[in-house]
Order: structure tokens, then C-alpha cells, then sequence
């Protein structure tokens, strides 16, 4: 055998000689926490009967934090909402109300999806 032949592949631990350290990073993905990269707003509609959610991710704070935040938010709208999986689920659509509503308090926020 020649010793030309490069591996490809292996099942063993280490590294291989000539692998880039990022290739399997994909590209356009930030390794930032979400703080940094500013919080998401996005209206969902699926898995809930026709019914339609305003979500808030990646806010900068979390726990009793965000529990006041909830508590806050569904006040001035005069709805209900949640805490799963540490985002915030306000039922209805409040896109550009919540927006205005973070970047009156300094958050970066941004609108996602449609």
C-alpha cells in the first residue's frame, strides 16, 4: 500500500491528520449563547387546534426572572401564557406589541418566521 492514502473515516477517538477543526460546525450557525445574539418573537400556529401563540425566545434572564416577566406581559395584554422549555407562550397575537415591549427595556429583539 502506498503511503498516500489519506483516512476518511474511523470509528477510534483522535484526531485526523489534514481534518479542518470547524467542518462540522454548519456555516451560518453562531456558537453564541442566545443573550448575545438577542431575543426571537414569532407567532405559531401548529399542534394547537387553529389556535395562535406568540413565543418569546432567548431572553437574558430565566427563573423567577422570567416568571415575573410572564406574569407582567400577560397583565398588560389581558392574556394567559406559559413558561416551557424556558421560552415564554402568550396566547394571541402580540408580535409587535411584545417587540416594542423588549426594546423599550433595552433587549435586542427580533421578529422570526412569517
Amino acid at each position: 500500500m502506498a503511503d498516500d492514502r489519506r483516512l476518511v473515516y474511523s470509528s477510534e477517538s483522535g484526531s485526523l491528520r489534514g481534518r479542518k477543526k470547524d467542518a462540522s460546525r454548519p456555516k451560518g450557525r453562531s456558537d453564541a449563547p442566545a443573550s448575545a445574539r438577542g431575543c426571537r418573537v414569532r407567532r405559531e400556529r401548529k399542534g394547537r387546534a387553529g389556535r395562535v401563540v406568540t413565543i418569546i425566545e432567548g431572553l437574558p434572564f430565566e427563573g423567577p426572572r422570567l416568571q415575573v416577566w410572564l406574569k407582567h406581559l400577560k397583565a398588560r395584554l389581558g392574556t394567559g401564557g406559559t413558561i416551557k422549555d424556558g421560552r415564554i407562550e402568550i396566547q394571541g397575537d402580540h408580535c409587535e406589541t411584545l417587540l416594542a415591549r423588549l426594546r423599550d427595556e433595552g433587549i435586542r429583539a427580533k421578529r422570526s418566521g412569517g
